[in-house]
């Protein structure tokens, strides 16, 4: 009952069939967790490729009256069928953990309940297929019930909704950092209310938001127009990674440059973005220590030439900033598309 951290996540995967291999079965796991009180647990993640759990509400009520001191729950798996009637459960997890400060979930979820009001990280990576309805609706409705949040990762997860990130903008005052790489449905109505509505971010992940082959075309919804309110009204911002963003140009690309807090800059399969684009913000950038041009792989970027090197070296770097001398940036060509690392 003193524990502090459980970990029901243990995969064994057999090789010869394929299988999971489940090793704690419903009886045990309801011996361990639900029939016990934990009053110091911290941290507690479950994984239904090593559980057994008939009713995953049941578990999830157990939780909720038995962890008083939880601030981390992971819940991964079970498929949608087990995670039907769940709303009631994560109330439970709401109000009798009121300290639980991260929760790392699996998308298969229907809801998940009215809020937690100490909540500062919610990840949902990685899922792959359509969103249910129910969900979107959920996630959409849990964001004004999450006051603190600081960290938002929907990394991979296809079909998030704008009507979600918007939320997130509108209700997330303490926002730091976003992850959407890879959702296809970020638009700039929901990227400009993350600029309104979350004026301390820090790190925002758009990489290949939207981006996607159809009929043999690249395409994404992301245009200047989000972009430089971002970067206009975000003046935290320090990591940034708009690659595979296509549609970004020349309007973008000069609010870069002048942006005071930016460290981190991943803008590779840019084909707007030029040599003349790059070593500008090499040379104007204040506060820049790393940036990766050209392409990955996606595409080719022909505005970004062998060149680049040599016309980067002409410049000083921004050697000097607040009164203090910078370190020189140190350029690394990948052999691949052209691809560009400088880092100081």
């Amino acid at each position: 009952s003193l524990k502090r951290e459980l970990y029901f996540d243990e995969d064994a995967y057999d090789s010869s069939d394929g299988a999971w291999s489940k090793n704690i079965t419903n009886e045990t796991f309801e011996k361990l967790l639900i029939l016990r009180r934990y009053v110091s647990l911290e941290t507690l993640y479950i994984s239904d490729t090593s559980c057994q759990i008939s009713s995953l509400p049941r578990c999830l009520g157990a939780v909720g009256t038995n962890c008083p001191s939880l601030k981390e729950l992971g819940l991964f798996g079970f498929g949608a069928d087990n995670w039907k009637s769940t709303d009631a459960a994560f109330i439970a997890v709401s109000e009798g953990c009121p300290l639980l400060a991260t929760l790392r979930l699996s998308s298969d979820i229907a809801s998940i309940g009215p809020g937690f009001p100490s909540l500062t990280t919610l990840c949902m990576p990685n899922y792959y297929e359509a969103m249910r309805l129910d969900l979107l609706n959920s996630l959409e409705n849990l964001m004004p019930g999450c006051p603190v949040l600081e960290h938002v990762d929907f990394s991979e997860c296809f079909w998030i909704s704008p009507s979600v990130i918007h939320s997130v903008g509108i209700n997330c005052k303490r926002l730091k950092r976003l992850d959407l790489n890879w959702c296809r449905e970020v638009t700039d109505a929901s990227l400009n209310a993350v600029a309104d509505g979350c004026p301390v971010l820090e790190h925002l992940d758009i990489c290949q938001s939207t981006g996607y082959f159809d009929d043999g075309e690249f395409q994404s919804k992301i245009t200047d127009a989000s972009m430089t309110k971002i970067l206009s009204k975000c003046t935290a911002l320090r990591w940034l990674n708009i690659s595979c963003c296509i549609q970004l140009a020349e309007a973008s690309f000069d609010y870069l440059a002048t942006h005071p807090s930016l460290t981190h800059l991943y803008a590779k399969d840019l084909p707007s973005l030029a040599d003349r684009h790059a070593t500008r913000l090499l040379a104007e950038c204040p506060s820049l220590q790393r940036l990766e041009v050209g392409g990955s792989g996606g595409m080719v970027c022909p505005l970004i030439s062998s060149q680049l090197n040599a016309i980067a070296r002409s410049y000083s770097f921004a050697a000097t900033h607040d009164g203090r001398e910078l370190p020189p940036m140190i350029c690394f060509i990948g052999t691949h598309n052209n691809h560009w690392t400088f880092t100081r």
